[in-house]
């Protein structure tokens, strides 16, 4: 008998845009018995078609799926967490209602974002998304703290890295650091996998010094949906997100194998960012007013260029993450048919797929989205199968 682990529980969901998708398509062929059978590559994952449990699936993605680690994830993000808010007094403190946001979101997106993890590779993703979401924090609140690990490497001239260019070769941040939880970290990722975890770690350095020196854009600065989506991809931690899907799924891509996988690449970023947005953009709004910042978001981009109201934004944006799911799969499909690629690459790009579809689950249910959200809320699910 075929059973699963249960799904990691969850207070929140929602659908900002709903969109009745025609199951028949028989879209991502490959993950459509997910739920049934386990698909290789997907050993370490929960998958399940949210629709069987009662909830509004509007995607081409027959399932959604994490890592059934999420809760050694959760336990080695939580101490990270306590040892940068509190030092020696870790144990003694408790972690306040942003911090347990944050916490659920750092363990929360990478598990469903690279669901074919195992529990040690969960734990180094959960780990540097701790370092990521405290940094992204502050940047919303453009406000920036003592606690937050990668501004002090990248602004403390202690560590060499003040406002010079970052090095570009992944292999030089396989270095002595002076902070010693980012070290441990650094020596955990390179531990997992040296090419995917260094990348991982320059990635991360290089989003949080580009979110320093570019400071957010109003969504009424663009005229051009296209060069919305270009500026909102260069801010989506690209080299990073190449370095977690292959440390999560422990295989290592060249840059000369990643050429073929270019167009795929640059469409599974847009389809990452604009879900980002999709499900966001209550939130952005309400801190665009208590913090003065701007609303950057392409809801408010596609308000602005095509004078509709906010719902219709909505809808429209929902029609185009449908677009690219279909322009996904024909694109994967080709390359599984041309024969062109390794068993790497194409590792590499079904991690894309199915980090996707667990991306659209996560931000449907991700706390930090949901609970500026009427209705959102919902009795705490636990569900199994059996």
């Amino acid at each position: 008998m075929f059973s699963k682990p249960s799904l990691k529980p969850f207070n929140f969901f929602f659908d900002p845009a709903p969109h009745d998708v025609n199951c028949s398509n028989n879209l991502f062929s490959y993950l459509k018995n997910a739920s049934q059978e386990i698909v290789p590559g997907l050993e370490n994952s929960v998958c399940f078609n949210p629709r069987e449990i009662g909830l509004p699936w509007s995607t081409a993605f027959p399932i959604a799926v994490h890592s059934k680690y999420w809760q050694d994830a959760r336990i080695a993000a939580e101490d990270l967490l306590r040892r940068i808010r509190f030092g020696q007094n870790a144990d003694q403190e408790e972690l306040n209602e942003r911090d347990h946001l944050l916490l659920d979101s750092a363990v929360s997106a990478p598990i469903h974002m690279f669901p074919g993890a195992s529990s040690s590779q969960a734990k180094v993703l959960a780990k540097g998304n701790v370092f990521i979401f405290v940094h992204d924090g502050n940047g919303q609140q453009r406000t920036w703290s003592g606690k937050n690990v990668l501004y002090n490497i990248i602004i403390i001239t202690s560590d060499h890295l003040t406002f010079e260019p970052l090095p570009e070769d992944s292999s030089a941040y396989h270095r002595q650091w002076k902070n010693q939880l980012f070290q441990e970290w650094v020596n955990e990722c390179v531990e997992e996998n040296i090419n995917g975890g260094l990348q991982f770690v320059h990635g991360a350095l290089h989003w949080a010094k580009h979110t320093l020196e570019n400071p957010l854009r109003s969504g009424g600065e663009f005229t051009v949906w296209s060069d919305y989506v270009e500026y909102r991809n260069k801010d989506f931690l690209s080299i990073a997100v190449s370095g977690m899907l292959q440390l999560s799924t422990g295989v290592e891509v060249s840059d000369s194998e990643k050429l073929p996988l270019s167009e795929m690449y640059t469409l599974y970023m847009t389809h990452f960012s604009l879900t980002n947005d999709l499900y966001s953009y209550e939130k952005e709004v309400i801190e665009a007013e208590e913090y003065g910042t701007p609303v950057t978001n392409g809801v408010a981009v596609l308000e602005q260029i095509l004078n509709v109201s906010g719902e219709t934004a909505k809808s429209i944006l929902r029609s185009i993450l449908i677009g690219l799911e279909k322009k996904l799969d024909a694109i994967y499909n080709a390359h599984t048919k041309s024969g062109k690629l390794n068993l790497r690459q194409l590792r590499y790009a079904r991690a894309m797929l199915e980090g996707l579809a667990g991306n659209i689950f996560y931000s449907a249910t991700a706390g930090r989205y949901a609970r500026v959200v009427p209705g959102s809320r919902i009795l705490s699910w636990f569900p199994r199968f059996e």
